[in-house]
């Protein structure tokens, strides 16, 4: 039977104290027994006892000990019967057990650890070496608790690593191969998130042979929620433009976004057409319209970021199209990066965009080279695009195209 004066000899842990181990002892001899609790309690262990493996199993099916002292030797159920069928228990699995008996003989052992045993003591059991192999046993046992932690954070990390990777694979499924040429415009762009993937996203949306309609958004925030955010954004844009206007498209996606809290959206949306550009800019650093080696217009934001505020209003800005000319459009992460949310200028120089049109892969080189002297603390997802009229040599700067765009 269970000695219930012993285990309450034992008292349970405070609240806010940690839980001192558990060790079960059984053992068909009183004076045993109790000797060797009053070792393991004295220094410092919580304790239950009983006399018998029946007992044990009742006791066992409200307590979990850490370790259990068990005699080899007991009536009805034997020691290792009984640990067979402990360990037969997936609640058990971890629980160390230290044999006992008076016989040193080699079968003994063998069937101790057949059982399911992790140590053997044969007695009369020095208090030293019990108190040693019961230490050790917790520690073992706590070994294997931080592994298992560990494989399952590595297990946790290695599954969302699986799922950055996927997430980065088809972000940039979405996005468009560079160059994008049609009728004597070519496009060009590059995308460099600070971290796997992020909020920044572009789009080309084809509407004719003559005509493309191109976008830049800046989703709040940066990595997975501002990716799967800027996706969804992408695929309310692409319909859209199909059916509205510029400004109409902005403003019912402005009104979409309202519908969801907390969440906006910087863009850019760039319609270009067979003899000019028509932009709405809601949030972004101003679109630069450069000719002839010069920004000649800057076209800031006319409104505010979608989803921000339901009655904002968007309105458009035509450009006239000009040989030679580029239109340079950029996210927050290249101008911040400075200090100045609206230095466009600035950065289209030290990217070497007035003097010529690079190509995507050029593009990417100086962005990296720009932002490598940049705050890192500043850091943000990176887009540009650049537009590039290709009908031969540029004409004179003043004319009414950049008039339009003031």
């Amino acid at each position: 039977m269970v000695t219930v004066q012993a285990a309450m000899n034992s008292p349970t842990d405070s609240p806010g104290i940690p839980p001192r181990p558990t060790v079960l002892v059984i053992d068909d001899a009183p004076s045993v027994l109790a000797l060797n609790a009053a070792i393991l309690r004295h220094v410092g262990y919580r304790v239950l006892t009983t006399e018998s493996a029946v007992d044990a199993s009742l006791l066992m099916a409200r307590e979990t000990p850490d370790v259990i002292i068990l005699d080899y030797m007991l009536p009805v159920m034997d020691g290792p019967m009984f640990l067979r069928q402990v360990r037969a228990d997936p609640r058990f699995a971890n629980v160390g057990v230290i044999l006992l008996t008076a016989s040193n003989q080699e079968k003994h052992i063998e069937a101790a650890f057949a059982a399911g045993g992790d140590d053997f003591l044969t007695k009369p059991v020095d208090r030293r070496i019990l108190v040693a192999r019961v230490n050790a046993l917790l520690e073992t046992r706590r070994a294997r608790a931080r592994a298992a932690a560990e494989r399952d954070v590595a297990e946790e990390r290695d599954a969302l690593l699986r799922e950055v990777a996927e997430a980065k694979q088809t972000q940039s499924a979405q996005l468009p191969s560079f160059p994008v040429t049609w009728n004597g415009w070519r496009l060009e762009g590059m995308l460099q998130s600070c971290g796997h993937v992020g909020g920044d996203l572009f789009d080309v949306i084809d509407q004719g042979p003559s005509t493309r309609t191109f976008a830049l958004l800046d989703v709040c925030g940066h990595g997975l929620a501002a990716a799967m955010v800027a996706s969804s954004v992408r695929s309310a844009l692409r319909l859209l433009v199909r059916e509205l206007s510029a400004e109409r498209a902005v403003a019912a996606l402005n009104l979409h976004l309202c519908q969801l809290n907390d969440l906006y959206v910087c863009i850019a949306l760039v319609q270009v057409g067979e003899d000019a550009i028509t932009i709405v800019n809601a949030g972004l650093p101003p679109v630069a319209v450069v000719h002839d080696g010069a920004v000649t217009a800057l076209v800031g934001p006319n409104g505010a970021p979608p989803g921000l505020f339901e009655e904002s209003t968007y309105d458009s800005i035509r450009v006239e199209r000009r040989p030679g000319m580029r239109l340079v459009v950029m996210s927050d992460g290249l101008t911040e990066a400075f200090g100045l949310s609206d230095c466009t200028e600035a950065t289209a120089q030290r990217l070497g965009l007035l003097d010529g049109a690079p190509t995507s892969r050029e593009l990417e080189a100086g962005v990296r080279g720009l932002l490598s002297g940049a705050n890192s603390a500043h850091a943000d997802d990176a887009t540009l695009l650049v537009l590039s009229d290709e009908r031969g040599p540029p004409r004179s700067r003043g004319s009414k195209g950049d008039k339009d765009a003031r």
